[in-house]
């Protein structure tokens, strides 16, 4: 088992609270269908199913612990629809006894992770175009229509979509909007001149944010590229484009340093403040610092940049301008900056050198990275007594709270390995 994975399934072990932990019996163990004491569920999570037999005096929370036990989802995370659950969170329902549920002969259970993936192909009908993201079940309406307007640069009061639940908050996650279960989700958007059709309840938060839109429109109705839709200063939210890489269209042409006080410079001229603070200079310079830190211990962060991946700007807009986000950086981490638009194998100033600096697999793990991974964080950690060097990667596909924990992590992780 990797070594992240052992880490986490320890942790969620450690971390299961008292009234969860439940009786439950196995599928080998003596319990007979007919039994009344006992309750078998056909249990689906993904491609996987069990057959688990609970007590029928127990809570939901036995089922959940029976369920985590065998398919490694912890209980908080967990959702569960089926016998009279409709993607119930957890936390909601733990307490409730077996008997409360619609059971029957054949008591099925699909499972699902709100922190899991799913597809969501939406059909821009604007601008004619099929836009594809990889988003956690936990994240919301209203982050999924920010995502949308990062992209497309429609504000969100003029977003029209369709194929959604007929009455969702603006708050509301992607798996309590009925999304829990599936794979996949094929959504439509077109740009209304009226207020959106989106089919949603009204918040105080999405009324702010659509407030604030209004001074994305110039008087003529067209964006303007001075506010994005959170109040933070930007001069273009449209897709980037691979001819204003933020180093340059030749990288072979500048060294590290200057190369470092460009992508600063450019960065902060295409995303605007906040923004996380790069360091400027030499990579091995950056590294070193590292090891002088003694009050704080801080480790490298090697930001991977690149300007043709659509998740770009909801993770440069959006994720990393966030307050806790940008706390964690600057406490926990040294972050070194690179644009990889442009660069090749072979020919780069900045493959070498992190193959010099760091090490091959960490050059090689730059240069094999997927598009659609990026933009991406490369965690290093050097031991002091072997002098091994740990790299851990971090893919920019991830939302505000699960970077937060992921970082938090994978620093925890790395930190303790001296």
């Amino acid at each position: 088992m990797h070594m992240w994975h052992m880490w986490e399934h320890t942790r969620n072990n450690q971390d299961m609270p008292e009234n969860i932990r439940g009786s439950s019996m196995d599928e080998d163990m003596s319990a007979s269908d007919d039994d009344d004491a006992v309750l078998k569920f056909n249990v689906k999570y993904g491609n996987l199913r069990k057959k688990i037999y609970v007590l029928r005096e127990k809570t939901v929370a036995a089922l959940q612990q029976a369920i985590f036990g065998h398919f490694n989802v912890h209980p908080k995370y967990q959702i569960l629809c089926g016998c009279g659950l409709v993607d119930a969170d957890s936390d909601e329902v733990s307490k409730k006894p077996l008997n409360s549920l619609s059971l029957s002969s054949n008591n099925c259970i699909d499972v699902a992770d709100k922190y899991n993936k799913i597809t969501i192909e939406i059909q821009d009908e604007t601008n004619n175009k099929t836009i594809t993201l990889r988003m956690s079940n936990s994240t919301t309406v209203q982050e999924l229509k920010h995502n949308f307007y990062c992209i497309t640069n429609i504000p969100v009061r003029f977003q029209e979509w369709s194929e959604f639940p007929k009455v969702v908050h603006s708050d509301t996650p992607l798996w309590k909007a009925g999304f829990g279960s599936v794979e996949k989700v094929l959504l439509k958007v077109s740009r209304s001149e009226d207020q959106s059709q989106f089919n949603t309840t009204s918040s105080a938060d999405e009324a702010a944010t659509d407030s604030e839109t209004d001074s994305d429109l110039d008087n003529d109705g067209s964006e303007s590229d001075t506010i994005s839709l959170l109040g933070w200063k930007s001069t273009n939210v449209s897709n980037s484009s691979s001819e204003n890489s933020l180093i340059g269209n030749d990288p072979t042409l500048v060294d590290l340093h200057e190369g470092t006080t460009l992508f600063v410079q450019n960065y902060k001229l295409r995303f605007g403040e906040p923004m996380i603070d790069f360091y400027i200079g030499d990579l091995r310079d950056a590294f070193k610092e590292t090891f002088v830190q003694t009050e704080n211990k801080k480790l490298l962060a090697i930001y991977l940049h690149h300007c043709d991946s659509i998740l770009t700007n909801i993770f440069c807009h959006n994720v990393l301008k966030n307050e806790m986000i940008q706390w964690i950086f600057k406490k926990l981490f040294i972050v070194y900056g690179w644009d990889l638009t442009k660069e090749t194998k072979g020919e780069s100033h900045f493959f070498n050198e992190l193959k010099d600096v760091i090490s091959p697999n960490a050059c090689t793990t730059a240069e094999n990275m997927c598009l659609d991974k990026l933009p991406a964080f490369l965690m290093v950690r050097k031991e002091v007594a072997t002098k091994r060097t740990f790299i851990s990667v971090v893919h920019g596909d991830l939302g505000v709270e699960e970077l937060q924990t992921r970082l938090l992590e994978q620093y925890e992780l790395l930190t303790g390995l001296d």
